[in-house]
């Protein structure tokens, strides 16, 4: 088994003094991946929403006591699951003209309350604004046909209608590019980490006397420029011997 080298804050520190240019430049790598997959690859998300309110009370002036509001409060669950029966979206697509099915439509509505409230949101998600503002318009007017027939409840107002909205939901570009380049620059720490780690290679004349070795010389640490340079006089070095000999 092999024998991996222990790791100090020290060590981590130098590791990420000689090494940022690479940890760097696995960070912009993340960040471009990132970016390529949140303007190319990601298809954008729009949502449109409208609001409505169910008061079921006989008379739409009668004044809501508190029995009858915690009533409305306890059916609001009720509504909620009715705005994604096929009941109401089947209508709704044909209205529109979507081409989709009911199952897909379920996907892209989302139903939302306040917490005491008579009032609930339905949220649309499609690729197109216009498509799912269409589509969250359709739906608050055919629930508010359906709940009269299924619950016999009168008193259904659309308090807002839906809007286009050409600002997408998602995906949140800036979110994407931070989190890309934050991935890239931990997987190229983790990396040269690693590699650190998994390094066998004496580099100092420290290790040779922790572990209890002879040290029979050391070796200059050179660039490639520097070997280059060397082996270019060592080389014409031998040349000019050469026609000596001659």
């Amino acid at each position: 088994m092999e024998e991996t080298q222990e790791i100090s804050l020290l060590d981590i520190y130098t590791i990420i003094k000689d090494k940022f240019g690479k940890i760097l430049m696995a960070t912009f790598i993340g960040f471009v991946i990132a970016a390529l997959l949140t303007f190319l690859v990601i298809e954008p998300k729009y949502t449109a929403t409208t609001d409505i309110v169910v008061n079921d009370t006989q008379d739409s002036s009668e004044q809501l006591n508190q029995s009858q509001l915690q009533t409305n409060l306890t059916l609001l669950n009720t509504y909620q699951n009715i705005v994604t029966k096929p009941v109401v979206l089947e209508p709704a697509i044909e209205e529109v003209g979507a081409d989709m099915t009911v199952e897909e439509l379920a996907s892209q509505v989302t139903v939302t309350t306040e917490s005491d409230s008579l009032i609930f949101s339905v949220t649309v998600e499609n690729a197109s604004p216009y498509l799912a503002a269409d589509l969250a318009n359709a739906i608050a007017k055919h629930f508010s046909n359906e709940v009269q027939n299924i619950l016999n409840v009168q008193n259904v107002s659309i308090v807002t209608s839906a809007e286009p909205d050409e600002d997408p939901a998602s995906p949140n570009v800036l979110l994407n590019l931070i989190l890309g380049a934050l991935i890239g620059g931990i997987i190229g720490l983790v990396y040269q980490l690693l590699r650190a780690i998994f390094d066998r290679t004496v580099r100092s004349s420290e290790i040779v006397e922790e572990v209890g070795w002879t040290m029979l010389g050391t070796l200059p640490e050179m660039t490639k420029s520097n070997v280059q340079e060397t082996r270019f006089k060592k080389k014409n070095k031998d040349n000019q011997n050469r026609r000596r000999r001659v």
